[in-house]
């Protein structure tokens, strides 16, 4: 390829082989010719400057004439009708004679970019038919079934690409993350130099090269000495523009790359794609030291064979991704299994070390979460460790991946030192808290097909390498890359981890709650059981043991205390926010608001009734309402005043006694109406804390 000037540097020539249009070279090779036909009267409006040599008239006597005129013994129309617009190859439409020596070619028609392609191809002497190629290829696709491995696969691939092209070399070529290739298998003839285990530049094929080798599976150069025929004109009078041979047979090929085959020694090759998915996967390259032109047939033969071989690698590694991705399930399972039984992630990832290591096939580990920073394995010491999460909550919104920290994170060298990949997931979306894993540095020799780099003449003429001897490079810096498969499979365990937080936590909620509404019951029960300021309370149990052996052995009136009660005292604490928090178990001589009260003059007790309450507790027991039965005329003080009865009511109610009789004996001298002894006889008399039906003594 030919620069602008010589004065381009390196890295301009360069670019420009890389944005060199190969899929509009102008001409084609020498081994037949072409035709761009306009639709639907089928005018040439382009031919290749060789029709001469083959038709042996100039190219403007052809320029003009219509296509029926040179192959008026062929049924046009039924050509035509056989191309379709979903396919955009070549297809054969059957040989056909001309010229003055009677030279017979076969005819490939397509269409493409609104032109009608006609190409004639000059003859070739194959040694093998359909009927010999389609068992060979039989044979192969039953043998691939018995191959379970990409190396197995590819072993078996080139000794059958050999064995149907004819060529001398073949191998399988396939490309890395960055581009370059590398030499899975190979098969070739003695004296032929190997290049298995070699790597090719990506600078060898460049990106667009690539495209056309997706588009086209097949492509064919018979002689690295050829002559390109030009096209005449340069440009399509129905497009304006040159004229696209992406699928044409017969394209040209960029001149770098026919310099690159002369400088290995290879005079003639084919390429077939090995297309997975919807990427290159790599190639099968057959090369010979010879000119070597191949049939159709064969041809078609390659072509069949490399579309078998790309749906079989594609499904060896769908069954290996599989297998690990199964694995790495099974570890996730493992590890959340154990946190689910722990009080929280770090002590269940703590328990299975090994697992957490394994599952990202990393040396070290970090879990930092509320309970610390804990380190696993090889890892960098803990203050380099913090540095990074510090880094990663002010860079990183997500997760982060890299296999080159010295490149990735320039901020914080001395993490270089200790580890040369990283991969962290963020497991909470408040605190900076993650989970990492280390990769260490793995030191890698390259073995590359020669020097890596291409020369500039002094012409301004870019030329590739001249040696394809060993040329060793040693990598330093860089981890085990991070597969997608592993990326995947942390963001998925962060997701469960997230969910196991999110559980505890409302679990801890329900908990509190639990726990809130049992000290309200708790704290209604002492109130109810034994009512006194609201400020103190009785241990249930005790106390009911107390009640028990006094129950119906001692008249009770109003005002009038169980004998020995005030012995169980105890506190109720109360929040900020009036609920009750805790219940504490006290002794009389500790309550002065009990003490106080309980040692009156007199040696009376307390009053129990609802005014006392509501003095006592400062207003926390709400003063009673006057009952609203039209007959009662009961003032509120008395209803007060009579409200602490309703234990000893109860009391005896439960031991067997006559209600109406106790309500007669306890209550004389008392105007109640029939609501207000209703409300007695249930526990419901006018006070929120007696709503409740005293419990059963503890026994």
């Amino acid at each position: 390829m030919a620069l602008e000037s010589p004065s381009k540097t390196q890295p301009d020539a360069l670019a420009d082989c890389a944005n060199e249009p190969i899929h509009i070279p102008g001409s084609i090779q020498e081994h037949g010719f072409l035709f761009a036909v306009e639709e639907p009267d089928l005018r040439i409006v382009q031919a290749s400057a060789n029709v001469r040599e083959y038709l042996g008239v100039a190219v403007e006597e052809v320029l003009g004439r219509t296509l029926g005129e040179l192959l008026p013994e062929r049924d046009l129309p039924a050509m035509l009708g056989a191309l379709t617009q979903e396919e955009q190859n070549p297809i054969y439409q059957g040989d056909v004679t001309l010229g003055p020596r009677q030279q017979t070619f076969a005819l490939f028609m397509h269409r493409f970019g609104g032109v009608l392609i006609v190409e004639f191809e000059a003859p070739v002497d194959s040694r093998l038919g359909l009927n010999t190629l389609y068992p060979m290829v039989r044979v192969f696709i039953e043998q691939l079934h018995q191959a379970e491995t990409v190396d197995a696969i590819a072993k078996l691939a080139v000794r059958e690409a050999k064995r149907i092209s004819g060529f001398d070399h073949t191998m399988i070529y396939r490309f890395d993350e960055d581009g370059h290739g590398q030499v899975l298998a190979e098969e070739c003839d003695p004296g032929v130099p190997s290049y298995l285990g070699l790597r090719f530049p990506a600078s060898d094929i460049p990106a667009q090269a690539r495209r056309l080798y997706l588009a086209n599976r097949i492509r064919v150069i018979g002689n690295a000495y050829y002559q390109p025929s030009p096209l005449q004109p340069q440009t399509n009078p129905l497009t304006g523009q040159p004229l696209d041979l992406s699928f044409a047979q017969l394209r040209s090929v960029s001149p770098v790359h026919l310099q690159y085959m002369r400088n290995m020694g290879t005079l003639a090759s084919m390429s077939i794609s090995i297309v997975v998915g919807d990427r290159l996967w790599g190639l099968v390259l057959c090369h010979d030291r010879q000119p070597q032109r191949v049939s159709f047939q064969t041809r078609t033969a390659c072509e069949l064979f490399g579309r078998v071989l790309s749906l079989q690698i594609d499904a060896a590694e769908t069954h290996a991704e599989s297998d690990r991705r199964l694995a790495l399930r099974q570890s996730m399972v493992q590890m959340l299994s154990t946190m689910a039984d722990r009080d929280s992630v770090c002590q269940g990832l703590l328990e299975l070390p090994q697992v957490f290591l394994d599952f990202a096939r990393a040396q070290g580990a970090a879990i930092i979460s509320s309970d610390g920073t804990e380190l696993i394995g090889q890892v960098p010491p803990r203050e380099v460790v913090d540095s990074l999460v510090e880094w990663l909550s002010v860079n990183v919104k997500d997760h982060f991946v890299t296999d080159n920290l010295a490149k990735d994170i320039a901020e914080l060298p001395q993490l270089a030192q200790h580890a040369a990949g990283v991969l962290a997931v963020p497991i909470s979306e408040l605190h900076s808290h993650y989970l990492i894993w280390f990769r260490s540095e793995l030191v890698q020799v390259v073995n590359w097909a020669g020097r890596p780099t291409k020369q500039e003449g002094s012409d301004g003429r870019l030329s590739p390498r001249q040696s394809f001897v060993l040329w060793q490079e040693t990598v330093r810096g860089l981890s085990l890359p991070w597969s997608p498969l592993e990326l995947e499979s942390a963001i998925e365990l962060r997701n469960a981890v997230r969910g196991i937080v999110l559980r505890k936590a409302e679990e801890m909620a329900e908990l509190a709650e639990e726990l809130q509404r049992s000290n309200k019951e708790l704290a209604a029960f002492f109130l109810q059981r034994v009512p006194r300021p609201a400020g103190a309370a009785a241990p249930h149990c005790r106390l009911c043991r107390a009640a028990g052996r006094h129950r119906g052995r001692q008249a009770v009136g109003p005002g009038a205390a169980l004998p020995g009660e005030h012995r169980f005292v105890g506190t109720l604490r109360r929040q900020p926010g009036g609920q009750p928090a805790e219940l504490l178990a006290d002794g009389a001589s500790r309550d002065p608001l009990f003490r106080r009260q309980s040692h009156r003059p007199g040696g009376s007790h307390p009053r129990r009734d609802g005014a006392g309450l509501c003095r006592a507790a400062g207003g926390v027991a709400h003063r009673p309402p006057a009952c609203r039965h039209r007959r009662c005329r009961l003032r509120p003080s008395r209803l007060a005043q009579s409200a602490g009865q309703c234990h000893q009511i109860q009391s005896l109610r439960r031991a067997g006694g006559d209600r109406d009789r106790h309500l007669a004996e306890r209550f004389r001298g008392h105007h109640l109406c029939p609501g207000q002894r209703r409300r007695f006889q249930h526990g419901l008399c006018g006070q929120a804390v007696w709503r409740l039906p005293a419990p059963a003594p503890c026994r």
